[in-house]
């Protein structure tokens, strides 16, 4: 379901709408939009797990490499976007490790 391009994942749950999940998905659409990104896939997913960390977004590369982010704010989405989705550079000191 990956249209050749970036696939990115905004966190949906009761935690993450509450930190402010839906304007942070807002974003990403909007930014993509206006820079004329087409081949970028932007969803909201209900179960990415809850840690304290949202909002959480999963960008998904072209090549299937996967980075999550953690704590995100409008202006880091313009930083996503920009650098990671424009760019191909992950945004390590956003990235955080949802595996504990």
């Amino acid at each position: 379901d990956v249209k050749n391009g970036y696939k990115v994942v905004v966190g949906m749950g009761t935690v993450g709408i509450a930190a402010g999940a839906k304007a942070v998905l807002n974003k990403f659409v909007e930014d993509v939009q206006l820079l004329g990104i087409y081949d970028a896939t932007i969803t909201q997913n209900g179960y990415i797990k809850e840690s304290g960390l949202e909002p959480v977004v999963v960008v998904t590369d072209p090549k299937g490499n996967v980075s999550t982010y953690g704590n995100i704010t409008l202006e880091k989405v313009d930083e996503i976007v920009k650098k990671h989705i424009v760019g191909g550079q992950v945004v390590s000191e956003l990235l955080v490790n949802l595996s504990e």
